[in-house]
C-alpha cells in the first residue's frame, strides 16, 4: 500500500461520479517489468472496501496500471513511472477514500522494495532523479 497516495471526497449525489487520476514515480529494488497498481475504495464510516481492479482468470495479474520501464536492467539509478486515468461510480453520498497499492508479482516479491518519489540508490549525483507523485479526485456529472 502506498500511504502516501490516498485521497477521501464526497459526492454531492448518488449519480454522480468520480474520476480518478494518478500519476506515481519511483523505483523497484528487483523486477520491475512485473509491477503495478490498484485501487481500493473505502465507503463511509461502515468502511465498505472494494478493491478496483479487473477480474481475471488464472494466474494472471489483476492491475490498474502498469510501471513502464524506463532503462532496461539499471536497478539503483532510473525510477518507473505508472499514470492511469479511472472513472469510479461508488453511489453514495458518503465520503469515499481511494488509496492505491502496489502489485509486484515476481518470485521474491516478499524482498523487493519500492522506493517512492526517488530511485532505489538515492545518492547525489545528477544520474538519480528525485520526482512527485500525485493522486487527484475530482466529480464529475
Amino acid at each position: 500500500m502506498l500511504n502516501q497516495m490516498a485521497v477521501s471526497i464526497t459526492p454531492s449525489s448518488t449519480s454522480k461520479k468520480i474520476l480518478l487520476i494518478a500519476h506515481v514515480m519511483g523505483e523497484w529494488s528487483a523486477s520491475p517489468q512485473q509491477t503495478g497498481l490498484f485501487i481500493r475504495r473505502v465507503v463511509g464510516t461502515d468502511r465498505v472496501t472494494t478493491d478496483l481492479r479487473p477480474t481475471v482468470s488464472g494466474n494472471r495479474s489483476s492491475i490498474v496500471s502498469d510501471f513502464n520501464i524506463s532503462h532496461h536492467q539499471n536497478i539503483g539509478g532510473t525510477m518507473e513511472t505508472s499514470s492511469f486515468i479511472y472513472v469510479d461510480e461508488p453511489n453514495t453520498t458518503s465520503q469515499v477514500t481511494y488509496t492505491l497499492f502496489l502489485v509486484n508479482t515476481a518470485s521474491s516479491s516478499n524482498s523487493i522494495n519500492f522506493h517512492f518519489n526517488h530511485t532505489k540508490d538515492d545518492s547525489n549525483v545528477s544520474g538519480n532523479e528525485r520526482g512527485v507523485s500525485t493522486l487527484t479526485a475530482e466529480e464529475k456529472g
